[in-house]
């Protein structure tokens, strides 16, 4: 299954009534007005680019956006909210970091 189903799950087996929508496409076709419609974004996306542009609408818009994501065997959360703390592409990356291939933690847990 794909990761915003997953999300979406849990997070309606935590609370039922939450009201979330999942969206598995590629987000880069998305326009802003669709954002618009959110009260906050939770993003697990796989490519920095992708990353970047729904942090430019979220702040643009001020839509509160948990980043969710993974490189090799490190895990992250933040907690990005437009004026209020660094946004997405404002955060300084490690530039050490060894490269992995994408499927390293599927193929080694």
């Amino acid at each position: 299954m794909s990761k915003a189903l997953v999300a979406r799950e849990s997070i309606l087996a935590l609370n039922g009534n939450s009201k979330i929508h999942a969206y598995h496409t590629n987000i880069k076709e998305l326009k802003i007005s669709f954002f618009r419609q959110f009260d906050f974004i939770i993003m697990a996306l796989d490519n920095i680019d992708a990353r970047n542009y729904v942090n430019r609408i979220g702040v643009r818009l001020s839509i509160p956006i948990i980043d969710a994501g993974t490189l090799a065997y490190k895990g992250n959360v933040t907690t990005i909210i437009s004026r209020e703390s660094r946004c997405y592409s404002c955060e300084p990356k490690e530039s050490n970091q060894k490269v992995y291939p994408v499927c390293t933690i599927r193929s080694r847990p």
